[in-house]
């Protein structure tokens, strides 16, 4: 029973970290005095910098470690931590912001993905739907509307509350 505690407060806590990010990193650049950045990436070049890098670097290695219920549920947790350092260490601006952009719009892809996976065999079918219409359709509208704090902070909860139902911690 300690492993399968252990595994989902594993669960939790990435989904903690999922919705807690976007705040703790406006209230660290608010309280720097900085100016919020276009972007959650963009923090990378505030003093919020290592709250960025290490959250991400957490959930990567999450991620990389995480055994789901299928071959395909494991090659996606070792894409998103790999996608998920690519955020982390491959700055959105030079020469890596390719790279970047692509770690980033490949990262939320699987974290939509996921929320499919989570649906399968579950009673909570219809909170993953709407946690993977949710994160869909805030990609759809970043290109649009340009406020992309904004919408990262949208799929960043519906992430998170998906992984905190998927531990069983709320719901």
């Amino acid at each position: 029973m300690g492993i399968i505690k252990s595994y989902k407060e594993l669960r939790a806590t990435v989904g903690i970290i999922g919705i807690l990010l976007p705040f703790a990193l406006m209230l660290w650049i608010w309280i720097a005095g900085e100016q919020l950045p276009k972007s959650i990436s963009c923090t990378y070049f505030t003093s919020a910098r290592n709250l960025l890098v290490g959250s991400m670097s957490a959930v990567a290695l999450f991620m990389f470690f995480y055994s789901g219920y299928n071959k395909f549920e494991n090659w996606l947790g070792h894409f998103a931590g790999l996608f998920s350092l690519g955020v982390a260490f491959l700055p959105c601006d030079g020469a890596t912001r390719l790279f970047h952009l692509i770690s980033a719009f490949l990262l939320f892809s699987i974290f939509a993905t996921f929320c499919l996976q989570f649906r399968k065999g579950n009673k909570h079918k219809l909170l993953y739907l709407i946690s993977f219409l949710t994160i869909i359709f805030s990609m759809a509208m970043i290109p649009i509307t340009k406020d992309i704090f904004f919408w990262e902070t949208i799929m960043l909860i519906a992430f998170g509350v998906s992984w905190l139902v998927k531990s069983k911690t709320i719901i």
